[in-house]
C-alpha cells in the first residue's frame, strides 16, 4: 500500500512539473528585431550591390527560422502594404531572382537557428540584369519562425514574422520620371475659434518611381499672423494615393495649427516639391474662424437671464 502511494504521488508530482514547464514554455514570448527596416535603392541595369542586415532574437527561447523574398503592393492611403504570397514564377515576379544571400553558410530560404539573445548577420546581394526594364520594384525580405519539433503539431502554436522592405528603382541615367497629382486639399470652410483646424492633403504618384513630397503648409491670418507646418517626407509608391502628414521634432502628426484661439479669415497654402524643397506643386484654400461657441454661450446665458427676469416681473404683478 505504501509503495502504491509513493508511486502515485511521484506520478502526480511529475505530471505537475511537466504541466508547469509546458505552461511556462508557452508563456515565453517570441520577439524579433531587424535592422535596417527599409532599404531604398536606385541602380543601373547590369549593376549589383550588397546590404548587411542584422536579425536579433531578444526573446527567451531559441527559434528555428527561415527566409523568403516576397513582392508587395501598396494598399490604402496611410502607407499600408500587401504581401503577395502567390508562387513567384510569373513574369511579373521574375525580379525576385535578383536577390540572394552572400553568407558562407546560409542561403536564401535555408533553415537556421537563432538563439535566445543572439543575432544573425545576413548579407543580401542584389544583382540587376543588363536587360532589366527601367521601373520600380517592391519586395519584402521576410524572416519567420518554423514550428518547433517539441510542440504539438495539431494544436495552435505561436509564430513570429518580421520583414524589411526593399524599394528598388532601376534607372539608366539616375533620373526616373517623377510626377504627382494633388487629388484633394481639404480645408474646413468655417471653424470655431477654439478649434484646431485639420488640413487633409491627398497625393497620387503618377510617375514611374516612388517619391517623397517635401515642403510646407503656410497659414496666414488677417493680422499677418503666420503658422508653418512642415510636411512629413513619406514615400508614395507608384500608382498609389497617400494622405500626407506633418511633422514636429521628427514625429508624425496630423496637419493642424497649434493655436488656442483663431479669429477671422485665414489663407492656407501648401507648397512642395518631389524629393526636394521647392514650389513645383501648389494648392490654396481659405477658412473663417468665428467664436461660435462663445457667441452661442452668451446667447443662451442672455436667454436664461431674460426668462428669469420676465418670470420675476410676472410674479410681482400677480401680487
Amino acid at each position: 500500500m505504501k509503495k502504491v502511494f509513493i508511486t502515485t504521488a511521484s506520478f502526480l508530482l511529475f505530471t505537475f512539473y511537466f504541466l508547469l514547464f509546458a505552461i511556462s514554455a508557452n508563456a515565453q514570448s517570441l520577439s524579433l528585431a531587424i535592422s535596417p527596416p527599409l532599404l531604398e535603392v536606385m541602380i543601373q541595369p547590369g549593376k549589383s550591390i550588397t546590404q548587411v542586415y542584422k536579425l536579433s532574437n531578444p526573446g527567451e527561447i531559441d527559434l528555428a527560422m527561415t527566409s523568403k523574398i516576397l513582392p508587395f503592393s501598396p494598399q490604402g492611403e496611410k502607407g499600408e502594404i500587401t504581401l503577395d504570397n502567390r508562387p513567384n514564377n510569373t513574369l511579373t515576379n521574375q525580379y525576385l531572382t535578383w536577390f540572394s544571400f552572400q553568407n558562407a553558410n546560409l542561403a536564401l530560404g535555408d533553415k537556421f537557428l537563432l538563439k535566445a539573445g543572439g543575432e544573425q548577420e545576413v548579407v543580401l546581394k542584389l544583382k540587376v540584369p543588363g536587360n532589366a526594364p527601367e521601373d520600380d520594384y517592391y519586395a519584402t525580405l521576410l524572416f519567420e519562425t518554423l514550428p518547433s519539433p517539441f510542440s504539438d503539431q495539431s494544436g495552435a502554436q505561436a509564430q513570429a514574422k518580421i520583414g524589411t522592405n526593399l524599394l528598388l528603382t532601376v534607372s539608366r541615367d539616375g533620373q526616373p520620371p517623377r510626377k504627382a497629382e494633388i487629388i484633394e486639399f481639404k480645408v474646413p470652410k468655417i471653424i470655431d475659434s477654439f478649434d484646431r483646424p485639420h488640413f487633409l492633403l491627398r497625393l497620387k504618384n503618377t510617375g514611374r518611381s516612388f517619391l517623397k513630397p517635401m515642403g510646407i503648409i503656410t497659414v496666414t491670418g488677417w493680422f499677418e499672423q503666420k503658422y508653418i507646418l512642415e510636411l512629413l517626407p513619406e514615400n508614395i509608391l507608384v500608382d498609389s494615393l497617400r494622405q500626407i502628414q506633418c511633422q514636429s521634432e521628427d514625429n508624425p502628426q496630423p496637419c493642424r495649427i497649434n493655436s488656442k484661439f483663431l479669429l477671422g479669415r485665414y489663407q492656407v497654402k501648401a507648397e512642395f516639391g518631389l524629393d526636394q524643397l521647392s514650389e513645383d506643386y501648389l494648392a490654396e484654400a481659405t477658412f473663417f474662424a468665428l467664436p461660435i461657441k462663445l457667441i452661442l454661450g452668451l446667447v443662451i446665458t442672455a436667454a436664461i437671464f431674460w426668462i428669469v427676469r420676465f418670470k420675476l416681473v410676472i410674479d410681482k404683478s400677480l401680487f
